[in-house]
């Protein structure tokens, strides 16, 4: 799966995108679905946040023992998923603008939908050469409840797509309603980033800067270089942000749980 991979790219990182050694552990151990070993045990069993979105699907705050031994709603829950949301969010936007000679606007806009949703992040092209843009990245996990299943039968590619769908649910009809295309990027926690389309897009905000390249002389390779980079740069910082979400949640700086009182007899 595209990006999957970018990170472990036999190149010479820059500063910016090497992992600490927890974080390195949080990448390879959540994907090989081990335990992390600097965690409490056994593993957490309840959720402490009462607007979770996964709440309605987990009894009174429980994780089913399957999703909690391997974490799986930990990656996807708390303050800390926002952080690790905008900074994958503007790495997006600032490729776009220097590669693509866009404009970027990360104000949330209303879709005109009848529930007035919201999107991310619009791009727009001032010459004119593209139909303005919104984008709504979206970041899960496939072992959680929802998708764990799903994820495991079908494998990633149908995961991205469910992810899609879901989100253009949402969004399209409203965002073409304003005359604007728009394209969600759903990305796992592990790292890989879907559907096939939004990769392609992804892939074309470096077109403008390759083809000035080679019509300069050169073979596009510097601009090869930093799409590379570019993807690096995704899975950084998701790792780092898997990190993030796990030592904030788990340090005790979150909501003391209280646990479900018994009816009375």
């Amino acid at each position: 799966q595209r990006g999957a991979t970018a990170i472990f790219v036999s190149y010479t990182l820059p500063p910016s995108l090497r992992l600490t050694d927890r974080e390195h552990a949080t990448l390879y151990l959540h994907r090989l679905r081990i335990p992390l070993p600097f965690l409490p045990i056994p593993p957490r069993n309840f959720c402490p946040y009462p607007r979770c979105a996964s709440f309605p699907e987990h009894k009174e705050g429980r994780i089913p023992p399957e999703v909690a031994a391997v974490n799986g709603h930990d990656f996807v829950c708390g303050p800390k998923t926002d952080d690790r949301h905008e900074l994958i969010l503007h790495l997006i936007g600032d490729a776009a603008r220097n590669e693509s000679a866009c404009t970027v606007d990360y104000e949330r806009h209303s879709n005109a939908s009848a529930d007035s949703k919201l999107t991310d992040c619009l791009l727009q092209w001032l010459d004119g050469s593209q139909t303005a843009l919104k984008l709504d990245p979206t970041i899960s996990c496939p072992f959680v409840t929802t998708h764990r299943r799903f994820a495991a039968r079908n494998g990633p590619l149908a995961f991205h797509t469910r992810l899609a769908a879901a989100k253009n649910g949402k969004h399209l009809d409203g965002c073409n309603f304003q005359q604007c295309r728009f394209l969600p990027i759903t990305f796992s926690t592990l790292g890989d980033i879907g559907p096939p389309e939004s990769i392609t897009l992804l892939d074309s905000l470096f077109h403008l800067a390759q083809a000035r390249e080679r019509k300069e002389g050169s073979d596009g390779t510097y601009t090869a270089r930093r799409r590379i980079v570019f993807y690096q740069s995704l899975q950084a910082a998701m790792a780092r942000g898997n990190h993030a979400i796990i030592a904030f949640t788990h340090n005790g700086r979150h909501p003391p749980h209280v646990p479900p009182t018994a009816a009375p007899p």
